[in-house]
């Protein structure tokens, strides 16, 4: 359970603009240190078809889950007034025939960088792409 009263109401947020949306919610408490442990504990927790990471300050302006969901590649939103970065470790979608191909991401760095460069040269280097839908978050 979230302590921290800003942060609560950041992931309450984030919950709110994907409500009635998925059919599992998962969350990773901050406990873990290291992004990576902590989406493969909720990759290796999922049971759905589908796996959607997503961090807890997300909102979703426009689009929906499920429009994340395409067989055969790994889809990211566009960030609205972000970076424009092909894959980020903040939030994507792969199907369960893609993450037996890819596996899970590396544990080997420390802290929070480099996870998601890694892993989307991971998705590429087997053959995989991914796509950047209109999502806006």
């Amino acid at each position: 359970m979230e302590v921290d009263e800003e942060k609560k109401v950041i992931l309450q947020r984030a919950i709110d603009s994907m409500k009635g949306q998925y059919d599992e919610l998962i969350v990773i408490p901050d406990k873990i240190d290291n992004l990576s442990r902590k989406i493969n504990k909720g990759i290796l927790k999922a049971k759905g078809d589908f796996i959607v990471v997503c961090n807890d300050d997300i909102v979703m302006d426009k689009g929906t889950l499920k429009g994340h969901c395409v067989e055969g590649i790994v889809t990211t939103p566009y960030v609205n007034g972000g970076v424009e970065k092909l894959f980020h470790a903040h939030m994507w979608t792969m199907s369960r025939e893609v993450l037996a191909e890819i596996g899970l991401m590396s544990e080997e760095y420390d802290g929070f960088y480099y996870d998601d460069s890694d892993y989307w040269m991971q998705i590429e280097h087997r053959g995989f792409k991914i796509k950047q839908l209109p999502t806006l978050i």
